[in-house]
């Protein structure tokens, strides 16, 4: 993840780690592919709300 982005998001943090997690990689996809919908970044919908 870009620096700029650690530092955007250095603040965030949910109770469980995998929410973080998910929800940085989710701003990642979104600042690479920006004016698409979450669904078309992350390809499919089981992607978009998977929390491993």
């Amino acid at each position: 993840m870009d620096s700029w982005l650690n530092e955007e998001l250095s603040g965030c943090a949910f109770k469980d780690q995998r929410l973080t997690t998910r929800f940085k990689s989710i701003v990642a996809c979104l600042s690479e592919k920006s004016g698409k919908s979450i669904p078309e970044i992350c390809e499919e919908w089981a992607s978009t709300k998977k929390v491993s």
